[in-house]
């Protein structure tokens, strides 16, 4: 399977990074320090893997799960739950709610697949 990735040339990233670096002072969110990790992976000459576009190529089984998942790597069970709008979350524990996200646990956004 070919995987999709996503570039940006250095420059650009740099000055990227710098200005999510002012923000973070200004205002403390976890989207902006994940924004500010990826910047540096990309001045950093690094690609990142673009997740919603691999996960649509590796489709779903016939019970509609996901063929591929995500995970931490020190995990030995990875779970999915189904949410509303093609989405899902994948977590450590069976039936984890929303609060096990924050140990780890990966969300994808609406339509990454089709509506359950």
């Amino acid at each position: 399977m070919e995987i999709e990735k996503i570039q940006m040339p250095k420059e650009r990233a740099k000055a990227e990074w710098k200005k999510y670096n002012e923000l973070i002072k200004k205002r403390h969110e976890k989207y902006l320090e994940d924004m500010k990790k990826c910047m540096y992976q990309f001045k950093e000459g690094r690609e990142l893997i673009d997740i919603y576009k691999v996960m649509e190529k590796a489709g779903v089984n016939k019970n509609y799960q996901p063929k591929l998942a995500i995970a931490r790597a020190d995990w030995k069970i990875v779970y999915f739950t189904k949410q509303d709008a093609g989405r899902g979350c994948f977590v450590r524990e069976e039936n984890a709610d929303w609060v096990n996200k924050q140990n780890g646990g990966v969300s994808l956004q609406p339509h990454t697949f089709m509506e359950w």
